[in-house]
């Protein structure tokens, strides 16, 4: 219900891995285009990371390491930026 035939076309050109978690995980931050809010994507076995990098190309995205974490977040809450 998340998703529409065409998102998921979208989501195979961007090459994410067409499993239910890695698809979900696409809704979100495609909705997250839309909308004023973060979503929080953790991905263990980093399978999205590629994905996400392809989809927010042209925004400045951070990929933190547990240990940056606090600091990281703060700086983009307070910068703006996607993480």
């Amino acid at each position: 219900f998340l998703y529409n035939p065409i998102e998921l076309k979208e989501f195979e050109l961007l090459r994410l891995v067409p499993t239910d978690i890695m698809t979900e995980n696409g809704c979100m931050i495609m909705a997250d285009a839309g909308l004023h809010a973060w979503p929080l994507i953790c991905d263990t076995t980093w399978y999205s990371i590629d994905y996400i990098r392809l989809f927010l190309k042209n925004k400045k995205l951070i990929i933190v390491r547990y240990h940056q974490l606090r600091t990281q977040l703060e700086n983009a809450l307070s910068e703006g930026h996607h993480l």
